[in-house]
C-alpha cells in the first residue's frame, strides 16, 4: 500500500486528536449505582449505533452508558442491568417498562419482535427512523471531523408504495430439526437461542409466504439433530435456496430435492460447507435472474443484491445524479462492482460512456458479462482483490469518474490510493457510516472535497445504514 510521507503525518495527527473526542451528549442522568438485576428509572437521550437507546447513570461520580434495547430518545423507562464491562463504562440492560413513551413509539408489526434479533427498531415510527439514521452518518463524520453541512436528510426505500418492490428480497434462517419439531428462524440477540417464527414481516412477500415450505425443505434436508442456515434470495423466476451445512447432501437428498423444488417452482437449490466456501449446486431447473436497471442478470448462488429492489433503485439514482454532472463521455471506474448495480445503468444512461468493472467475485463479473452483452467493448472487467491491491493513481489516469462500494469493513486502501490520483469526481457507497467517515477523510485529506452526502434507509426497522457521497477536486 502505497502512502506518501504527508499523508502518514496527516493520519497520525488525526488519531492523536480524536483520541477520547466526542463523547455522546450524556442528556439526564440518573444518579445510582447500577448493579444486577437492580432496577433503575432514567431518560433515553439518544439512539446508538446497534439500535438501543442510551441512558447514562452516574455512578458514584463515573458516567456508565447502558443500552436499553426498544426504547426511543426522549422516553422515560426503568430497566435493569444484566451485564457491565466497568473500564469501558457500558452496560447492557434489560427493559423493565416504559414509564413516559415517546409520541414517535409505534405498536411493532411482528409478534417475535421483542425477541427476535432480526429487528431492531419496529417500535419506532418510520419518521423517528429515518432521523436516527441520518444522526448515526452526522455522528460518523463528527468523529472523523468532517463537516456535516453537506448531508442530506436520509430517504427512506422500503417499497412500501409498491407490494413487489417492498420487503426485503435476500434473507437467512437457521433451521434445527429436534425429530418431530423444526424450527426455522433468527437467533435471540447476544445469544443461541433460536426463535421460530410464524412471521417476518420485514421479508419480502414471496420469502414470508414460503416459511411453511421452508420448514418442509428442512425435513427433507436434515437429520434428526441437525442443524444448518438457509440463504433464500427472492428472485425473478423463483426463490434460490442456499443451504449451509457441515454435512455434503447424501444419495437420498440428491434424488428426493429435484422433486421437491419441481414442486414448489423454485428454480435452484445449493449447498455448502460453511459460509466462506463455495456453494456447489445441488439441482437446478433453471438460472435465477434478478433486474438491474432493466437488464436481467444471472444470480450467483449466495451473491450479494441489494436487500431491496426500492433500495436498490434509490442507490442508483443517487449515483447516477452525480455521475451525470460529470458531463457526457465520461470513464468511468466502478470498484466492488458486484452483479453491476451501477455499471450497467451507467452504461445504459450513455452509448458513448466506457466503464471498468472490478470486483474480487468472479462468478459475479461472470453474471455481468452476461447481463452487458449487448454493451461489448464499452465493458471491460477485472477480477482483482482491491483490498490488497487497488487500483493506483498512474493506472486510473484518464478516468473521470470512481464509484467504489465495498462491504462492512470500508475500502482503506483505495481510499489512500484514491487520495493520490486526479480523478475529478469519486463516488462512495457505503453500508457502514464508520467506515465510510474513515475513508472520506482519507479521501478530504489527499485534497478532495465532500460536496453530498445521503443516506439510504433501505433495511426497515434495522439499524443499517447506507449512504452515498460525492468528492470533487
Amino acid at each position: 500500500m502505497r502512502q506518501s510521507p504527508k499523508h502518514r503525518s496527516q493520519r497520525q495527527r488525526h488519531k492523536t486528536r480524536a483520541a477520547g473526542k466526542h463523547r455522546q451528549p450524556s442528556g439526564n442522568k440518573s444518579t445510582h449505582n447500577p448493579t444486577y438485576a437492580d432496577p433503575v428509572i432514567g431518560t433515553v437521550s439518544h439512539i446508538g449505533d446497534r439500535g438501543d437507546g442510551y441512558v447514562v447513570v452516574d455512578a458514584h461520580g463515573e458516567e456508565i452508558r447502558c443500552h436499553v434495547p426498544r426504547t426511543l430518545p426522549g422516553e422515560v423507562v426503568e430497566f435493569a442491568v444484566e451485564t457491565s464491562n466497568s473500564e469501558a463504562r457500558i452496560a447492557n440492560a434489560k427493559l423493565i417498562r416504559v414509564i413516559e413513551p415517546s409520541p414517535e413509539r409505534v405498536q411493532a408489526a411482528c409478534r417475535h419482535f421483542e425477541f427476535c434479533g432480526g429487528c431492531q427498531l419496529q417500535h419506532a415510527a418510520p419518521t423517528a427512523i429515518a432521523e436516527f439514521k441520518t444522526e448515526r452518518v452526522r455522528r460518523a463524520l463528527i468523529q472523523q471531523d468532517l463537516p456535516t453541512d453537506v448531508l442530506a436528510p436520509a430517504i427512506t426505500a422500503w417499497g412500501d408504495n409498491d407490494p413487489a418492490q417492498h420487503g426485503r428480497r435476500r434473507m437467512e434462517f437457521a433451521i434445527q430439526h429436534h425429530g418431530q419439531d423444526i424450527k426455522l428462524g433468527l437467533h435471540q440477540p447476544g445469544s443461541n437461542r433460536l426463535i421460530d417464527i410464524a412471521e417476518c414481516p420485514v421479508a419480502a412477500s414471496a420469502i414470508e409466504d414460503a416459511l411453511p415450505d421452508l420448514r418442509e425443505l428442512a425435513a427433507l434436508a436434515l437429520k434428526a439433530g441437525e442443524q444448518a442456515d438457509c440463504h433464500v434470495t427472492a428472485t425473478n423466476n423463483g426463490l434460490d435456496i442456499v443451504l449451509t451445512r457441515k454435512r455434503e447432501p447424501g444419495l437420498d437428498e440428491r434424488l428426493d430435492l429435484p422433486e421437491f423444488l419441481e414442486r414448489k417452482g423454485w428454480p435452484r437449490l445449493s449447498w455448502r460447507s460453511s459460509h466462506r466456501a463455495p456453494p456447489e449446486t445441488v439441482t437446478a431447473f433453471t438460472t435465477p435472474t434478478i433486474t438491474i436497471a432493466g437488464h436481467q442478470a444471472p444470480m450467483p448462488a449466495a451473491g450479494f443484491i441489494q436487500a431491496t429492489s426500492a433500495g436498490q433503485d434509490a442507490l442508483i439514482d443517487a449515483v447516477m445524479r452525480i455521475v451525470t454532472a460529470t458531463g457526457e463521455n465520461a470513464y468511468c471506474h466502478d470498484l466492488f462492482c458486484g452483479l453491476g448495480t451501477f455499471t450497467l445503468p451507467l452504461l445504459a444512461q450513455d452509448r458513448n460512456r466506457k466503464v471498468s468493472a472490478c470486483d474480487m467475485a468472479g462468478d459475479s463479473l461472470t453474471a455481468l458479462r452476461q447481463a452487458a452483452v449487448d454493451y461489448g467493448s464499452r465493458l471491460m472487467v477485472e477480477p482483482r482483490d482491491l483490498f490488497r491491491n487497488p487500483f493506483y493513481a498512474d493506472e486510473l489516469k484518464g478516468t473521470d469518474c470512481v464509484i467504489f462500494d465495498p462491504p462492512r469493513a470500508g475500502a482503506e486502501a483505495q481510499a489512500e490510493a484514491l487520495a493520490d490520483s486526479t480523478v475529478q469526481t469519486v463516488i462512495a457507497v457505503s453500508c457502514n457510516p464508520v467506515t465510510f467517515a474513515r475513508d472520506a477523510r482519507l479521501l478530504i485529506e489527499g485534497g478532495y472535497h465532500m460536496t453530498s452526502v445521503q443516506p439510504v434507509d433501505q433495511f426497515q426497522w434495522s439499524v443499517e445504514t447506507e449512504l452515498v457521497a460525492a468528492f470533487t477536486r
